[in-house]
């Protein structure tokens, strides 16, 4: 019997899983130096006129040399242009560096925001599949929720990001069912981005938003100036606290995938007890293995894991979550985004 391969059937293989270039994914150059850039604001800088490398430096307050070896890096890449030696330009990719892009690159780019802090735990990685556990306490002393909250600057910080974040799907989370919704709570909704475009789009509606107390702060100031403050408040404290009670729904939109399981439980727990039986949970997560992009959902998946100690879920880990805390499971729908809507009534 001939045993050897097929060196066609190989050829066709090969075709088929084109080889991976594993030297361009896993070069750290190439985020740090993205990402030194972007906490320079060196894109609004050159934007505002200050192309030459010893202007652009000066106006940056670093070292003109090393900046311009990270210029030369970037603009090799692809990512800024320069016109004459030393002379920079944007491109169509550095435009999305600046300040006023609607992406909000820069921002979650920036290695002194809450952004960069968490993008910082990848480093950690081997230590937290080593050990299980997440790594910025280890980084920063504390968790992310008690870092951001100790200082007004990251609270800030991090309540812009996560408007950011409801902004890609709050649209589509407009039009999901809000029928027999007259009072929603929103637990830890930030600072009301989303929150608040259901409002406009249901003015039958109330609405209480419950977060961290500064971020809450925040909240209640921006539905004053959105004329929503008469339909819709603003309560501080932690997910551990006993909830806002007696609405017909509670929201946690990409709040789950926040917590492992434990805390998970005791923030489901908390709307059930809010709730009591009858009303509803709505959950807005992704949901891993299921239909929405995979690489989107892996990414967030380590992104939860380093950070929080959390993970994305399956329809079946949601479902026996919610079980545990009282709730049973009534239908998910997907959004945008790799979004879903997973609906949970609470038990009698």
């Amino acid at each position: 019997m001939n045993v050897q391969p097929n060196l066609s059937d190989i050829r066709r293989a090969e075709a088929v899983e084109p080889e991976v270039d594993l030297w361009a994914l896993t070069d750290p150059a190439v985020p740090f130096a993205i990402r030194v850039a972007a906490t320079l604001r060196v894109a609004d800088l050159i934007d505002a006129g200050h192309t030459r490398l010893a202007d652009l430096a000066a106006k940056a307050g670093v070292d003109a040399e090393m900046l311009g070896r990270v210029m030369r890096f970037l603009t090799c890449r692809g990512i800024f242009r320069e016109t004459a030696p030393d002379v920079y330009a944007l491109n169509k990719t550095a435009e999305r560096l600046k300040d006023s892009h609607p992406g909000m690159f820069r921002a979650w780019m920036d290695l002194e925001g809450m952004g960069g802090r968490m993008d910082l735990c990848f480093s950690h990685m081997l230590e937290v599949v080593r050990t299980g556990e997440p790594a910025y306490p280890g980084l920063f002393g504390r968790t992310i929720y008690d870092d951001s909250e100790s200082d007004a600057e990251r609270a800030h910080n991090m309540g812009v990001l996560m408007a950011h974040v409801s902004s890609w799907f709050a649209r589509a989370t407009v039009k999901l069912d809000w029928s027999g919704v007259n009072h929603l709570v929103d637990v830890a909704g930030g600072t009301g981005t989303q929150l608040s475009m259901i409002l406009k789009a249901h003015p039958a509606m109330r609405g209480t938003l419950f977060d961290q107390p500064k971020t809450a702060a925040e909240a209640a100031q921006k539905f004053a100036e959105l004329g929503l403050a008469d339909r819709c408040g603003a309560v501080g404290g932690s997910y551990r606290d006993p909830l806002p009670a007696g609405a017909d729904m509670y929201m946690l939109s990409q709040i789950v995938h926040n917590l492992n399981d434990r805390d998970s439980e005791i923030v489901l727990r908390r709307c059930a007890v809010a709730g009591g039986p009858g009303k509803r949970v709505r959950v807005l997560d992704r949901i891993a293995r299921g239909d929405e992009d995979q690489k989107i959902v892996t990414g967030m998946d380590l992104r939860m894991m380093v950070v929080f100690g959390a993970k994305e879920r399956s329809v079946e880990q949601f479902r026996e979550l919610g079980a545990r805390a009282g709730l049973t499971l009534l239908s998910t729908a997907p959004l945008t985004a790799g979004m879903s809507a997973l609906d949970f009534v609470i038990a009698g």
